[in-house]
């Protein structure tokens, strides 16, 4: 995925006036900071890789097998897990939200793609469902087709699903109006979250005063400023700890702790445990 300072509404094309939907496969050795949004849903499945998912206000790790619908104008973003070697792999299918709207046969999918205005996880997916998302890129135009609804009617039918954001992007009027600076603050944040990011520097960059800056993140992003960079200091940290053999303090530095004792209790707030009983339980199993 494409590196930006700046978040972009990402335009869609199809290769003709024949396809209703666009199939594509995403590899790279790593994925920088690409926050983006566009009208059309999406279907993202990890074929390989580890690293941290964006969706609204969601942060949470994703790893090989992950498969996600995002719905319309839904902000997402995938940022690959730098200490792990090898390539990063995603196969996306991207279409119109009104595709089935005019069957009435497929309600349930209608409803399914309204909820999807949050993003929604599926966790216990098959690896059929899997399989026929692969296939899709070598079969027949009319095959091609009827392997998206199979893949989306396996989505209907599974009540396993999670859904992500707690916040709705597509019906606030307000966030769409401040979605580029909120978004470019954000990308700030998700690319420096290991340095020294005060208060006042990131409000800065808002053009707000702290108080101002804290009012208006938390109203754009449904969380507060302190735990949204606390989260992807923790995740990436989760990621350091399972990959590497970094002592703890090590990977508090690298994550952005000043200190072994805030790294400490910030992990065990948001995770339930110490890092090492984190790790060890992690990777003995």
């Amino acid at each position: 995925m494409m590196s930006s300072s700046n978040p972009k509404l990402e335009t869609i094309r199809f290769q003709d006036a024949s396809q209703t939907f666009h199939y594509y496969k995403n590899e790279a050795a790593s994925w920088e900071s690409f926050w983006h949004y566009h009208p059309e849903i999406e279907i993202t499945y990890i074929h390989k890789g580890t690293g941290i998912r964006f969706v609204g206000d969601s942060i949470q790790p994703y790893e090989e097998g992950d498969l996600v619908l995002f719905g319309k104008n839904l902000p997402h973003n995938h940022i690959s897990n730098k200490v792990e070697e090898g390539n990063q792999v995603l196969y996306g299918i991207q279409f119109s939200n009104d595709l089935f709207k005019d069957f009435r046969e497929c309600e349930k999918i209608n409803k399914l793609f309204h909820l999807a205005k949050y993003g929604i996880y599926f966790p216990n997916a098959s690896q059929e469902v899997k399989q026929k998302i692969l296939d899709i890129q070598e079969a027949r135009p009319l095959t091609r087709l009827i392997y998206l609804l199979e893949v989306i009617n396996e989505m209907v039918e599974d009540e396993t699903y999670e859904t992500l954001s707690s916040i709705s992007f597509d019906e606030n009027k307000d966030l769409k109006k401040h979605h580029h600076r909120i978004n470019e603050v954000t990308t700030y944040i998700t690319e420096h979250f290991n340095k020294n990011l005060s208060l006042d520097q990131v409000a800065g960059m808002a053009g707000l005063t702290p108080p101002s800056f804290c009012r208006w993140f938390k109203k754009n992003t449904g969380s507060t400023y302190v735990d949204y960079l606390n989260t992807i200091r923790i995740e990436k940290s989760c990621q350091y700890l399972i990959k590497t053999d970094w002592a703890i303090k090590r990977v508090a530095y690298e994550s952005g702790f000043e200190s072994l004792a805030n790294f400490n209790r910030t992990f065990k707030k948001y995770k339930n445990q110490a890092p090492n009983l984190y790790r060890k339980a992690l990777t003995t199993s």
